[in-house]
């Protein structure tokens, strides 16, 4: 790998990195979603109806 120039290196680093980066995108945001929707759902559920 070091008689590579820098270019390369960094390009099969990414390629080997951003599937995992993909995967742990889609695993991780319906969870960060479900955090903040469930504080919001509760506030609305507590308050009163007007009108």
């Amino acid at each position: 790998m070091r008689r590579l120039p820098r270019g390369p290196r960094i390009g099969l680093a990414l390629l080997g990195v951003l599937p995992f980066a993909g995967v742990g995108w889609t695993a991780l945001v319906p969870v960060l979603l479900a955090l903040v929707a469930t504080p919001l759902l509760v506030v609305a559920l507590r308050r009163p109806r007007v009108g």
